[in-house]
């Protein structure tokens, strides 16, 4: 057993060893935007889940990469930007992002892919077939021990370290590990209503919802015609070719005729009466048309809350994260100089010092991860809100739980924004039947006109008036067409409200839940960071006292890291719970946007 332990430590040496010198020999094969750092290996694996599918959702490119959905919308971001891959909502549900790869993405993808089978091929080429396939065998079950997510979280691990591996890719003398620099006093805190409220400024998604909103006033304003007259002063001249010889020269109709010049200015007007309560159809549908807009955009508001909180957690949140580590770090430093204190008065062997030292880089390969998420959480932010953070830490504030019952809560979910909006569209399908089954009746109509100028023989009328009855007698059957669209219209709309509800109960039930898991979970998660903590206290006092080995104390330090980090994420798991809880239910403090 003891020969087999050494066997082991030194085949991960030489593995260790090994591994810079295969990675930067393999570097040196290949040109291209991963070799040259332009993007990193996760964006790498990223990218190529994507472009061997027509779309995929976040929550897809998140499981493949083993991140969370935050940090995986953070890396499409960056792809983004550099027109590899494309982002959109979908038609239907804007909560769901559809992402896609570009003809620039595909073509980064294939070179990339290429140049590896390249270097394999030039690398392996002097091996006999048989080495060959051992070493596709070994892979093959390293693959299989390690696991599809667990080998894609690894290589995000070992890749994502500029202290370690940088100088592979690039050949350039790696940065230095950065330490997190507390914001001056002056610095105002950054609070949730703040950027949520700079990022209703900037969003131009928003922008494009108001502009809909306008042109919903616009036709709102246009129905009016139908009660009000239509004015308008005509000014015209007349001239005609007339025979100058001969006739009569009295005044009157002969006279008239033989005018070469006419001249006439008059006001006129025109008021319908009744068109088959058209009009009052039109003025019903432009209002419902209108509070419709106004509750989609209030909606899009709510919803832009979320990417929001989503963005501001993932910031506090990374920071936390990073803020274990240096702690982590610290107390694994001030481990290592315990440890070389003993190992000088022979109370501690070697292998104690060189276990402590292995544990202490692993932490600080995980502190430069953490604190490049945390850059990415802001950057992610600031395209929120528009403008730079400029160091401003964030102030997470207080959020109350929920006190009624689910049963209360359903209820509550009929008053939400869209519901009511699609309760609009079902007036505005209602009223354009009723104005559809108007074109069966008669329109009542009465147009007038007062002179200001006539010459002739009507010379001393100065005005007139036309009461006209148009009975719609055969059209082709182009009302009854417009009748049975109109029908359509319906009960589609009365479909879609229904969908709208059942959806509404849906989300406010599963937000519920995942609420109430996500409590007890920050609840549980506190009590097991307490003892944890705990544990690692007595076992060091301990250590001290020659109670227990080094080992155990190394173990207790590692468990308290990693419950540590998750009693921070369940943390900001509740407080996002809570905000999606209350989108769910529509009563979101959002500011009403007056337009």
């Amino acid at each position: 057993m003891k020969k087999s332990k050494t066997e082991l430590e030194r085949f991960s040496r030489e593995v260790i060893g090994a591994m810079p010198f295969l990675l930067r020999e393999f570097a040196k094969r290949e040109d291209n935007e991963l070799s040259r750092g332009k993007i990193s290996c996760p964006q790498m694996l990223a990218l190529d889940y994507v472009s061997r599918h027509p779309r995929v959702r976040m929550t897809d490119i998140a499981q493949v990469l083993d991140v969370r959905t935050s940090s995986a919308s953070v890396l499409v971001d960056r792809l983004i930007r550099e027109k590899m891959l494309t982002r959109a909502h979908d038609d239907r549900d804007r909560r769901v992002v559809w992402v896609g790869a570009t003809a620039k993405g595909r073509k980064v993808v294939s070179q990339i892919l290429e140049q590896k089978r390249r270097s394999v091929k030039a690398v392996f080429g002097p091996l006999t077939a048989r080495e060959r396939a051992q070493y596709l065998a070994v892979l093959l079950k390293v693959k299989s021990i390690l696991g599809r997510a667990s080998a894609a979280a690894l290589l995000l691990a070992l890749v994502s370290q500029p202290p370690a591996h940088a100088f592979f890719w690039n050949k350039k003398k790696p940065e230095p590990v950065r330490t997190v620099v507390a914001p001056s006093p002056a610095s105002s805190p950054l609070t949730l209503d703040e950027a949520f409220s700079l990022a209703l400024k900037r969003s131009e998604t928003l922008a494009s919802e108001a502009e809909d909103l306008s042109l919903a006033q616009a036709r709102f304003y246009r129905s009016f015609r139908y009660f009000l007259p239509d004015v308008d002063f005509l000014m015209t001249r007349t001239e005609r070719d007339v025979n100058s010889g001969g006739g009569s020269s009295g005044d009157g109709i002969s006279s008239d005729s033989r005018r070469r010049y006419t001249p006439e200015n008059k006001f006129t007007f025109s008021q319908p009466i009744f068109s088959g309560f058209k009009e009052i159809a039109a003025l019903r549908a432009t209002g419902a048309d209108k509070s419709q807009q106004r509750l989609e955009y209030r909606r899009a508001e709510e919803l832009l809350f979320v990417d929001v909180m989503e963005a501001f957690y993932a910031v506090s949140q990374a920071e936390a994260d990073a803020h274990t580590l240096e702690a982590t770090k610290k107390l694994l430093e001030d481990r290592m100089k315990e440890l070389s204190e003993r190992i000088g008065l022979g109370r501690s062997r070697e292998t104690e010092g060189k276990t402590a030292e292995a544990d202490l880089k692993l932490a600080e390969a995980d502190l430069v991860i953490a604190k490049t998420a945390v850059d990415t959480a802001r950057n992610l932010l600031e395209f929120y809100l528009g403008q730079p953070l400029a160091g401003r830490p964030l102030e997470e504030g207080s959020f109350g739980g929920q006190s009624a019952g689910l049963d209360f809560y359903l209820d509550q979910s009929r008053l939400r924004s869209d519901v009511r909006a699609a309760e609009e569209a079902l007036r505005v399908a209602r009223a354009g039947l009723l104005g559809a089954q108007g074109g069966f009746l008669p329109t009542v109509s009465l147009d007038g006109n007062y002179y200001t100028k006539r010459v002739g023989f009507q010379n001393g009328n100065d005005w007139d008036v036309t009461f006209a009855v148009d009975v719609p007698i055969f059209d082709a059957g182009e009302t009854l067409a417009d009748v049975k669209e109109a029908g359509v219209t319906l009960r589609r709309a009365e479909l879609t409200l229904s969908r709208a509800q059942r959806t509404a109960e849906l989300e406010v039930r599963n937000a519920w839940e995942e609420m109430r898991s996500a409590k007890a979970a920050e609840s549980a998660f506190a009590e097991a960071a307490r003892a944890a903590k705990e544990n690692y206290e007595i076992l060091s006092k301990e250590y001290r006292l020659s109670l227990v080995n080094n080992i155990e104390v190394l173990d207790a330090l590692r468990r308290n890291e990693e419950i540590q980090r998750r009693a921070n994420d369940a943390r900001y798991d509740a407080r996002r719970a809570f905000w999606k809880f209350r989108v769910a239910l529509g009563d979101l403090p959002v500011p009403e946007t007056s337009r």
